[in-house]
């Protein structure tokens, strides 16, 4: 039984979809300051991963009120080429 526990925590995990200190800025229409204000606060969720700020998806939608399904389907498109 552990070992299925453990296999369903490690799909969920590859599942989680985080967000840059540069990608929360501009969904939110924010400046980077302002976005690290709403973090120091505790007002975003975030976590330092390798040494920079990441926000998950269900974390940016319950600050901004965004559906997190909107969110997720925005971030599996690819953007065409500049």
């Amino acid at each position: 039984m552990n070992s299925q526990k453990r296999e369903s925590d490690d799909d969920n995990f590859s599942q989680l979809q985080l967000l840059t200190l540069r990608q929360v800025c501009r969904l939110a229409h924010l400046s980077e300051r302002s976005v690290r204000s709403a973090i120091k606060r505790g007002e975003l969720r975030a976590a330092k991963v390798g040494g920079q700020w990441r926000v998950s998806i269900p974390a940016f939608g319950a600050w901004t009120g965004v559906d997190p399904d909107t969110l997720s389907a925005v971030q599996n498109t690819s953007r065409p080429p500049e």
